[in-house]
């Protein structure tokens, strides 16, 4: 899955959980803070993004997550 399409999907969770953030791949290097996602959010975004994957994220690497670029390179090779 291309990086844009992890973007879109994010967006897309993001709003059906009435998250009021919307990234971009502008955003890629922005600290997750820095884009208005705090923990219980990320938390929030990864639990959906998994849910329409059918993949997991190791707990130890959800907690070293700190970009917007991190979070997609475990999207994009956590386990099925």
């Amino acid at each position: 899955m291309s990086t844009q399409n992890i973007i879109s999907l994010i967006n897309k969770v993001a709003k059906v959980n009435n998250l009021r953030i919307q990234v971009s791949e502008a955003d890629l290097d922005k600290g997750l803070r820095e884009l208005g996602l705090d923990s219980l959010t990320v938390v929030s975004i990864v639990v959906g993004v998994e849910n329409e994957l059918k993949i997991r994220i190791a707990d130890e690497a959800l907690g070293q997550i700190k970009t917007l670029r991190e979070l997609i390179y475990e999207l994009e090779h956590a386990n099925a």
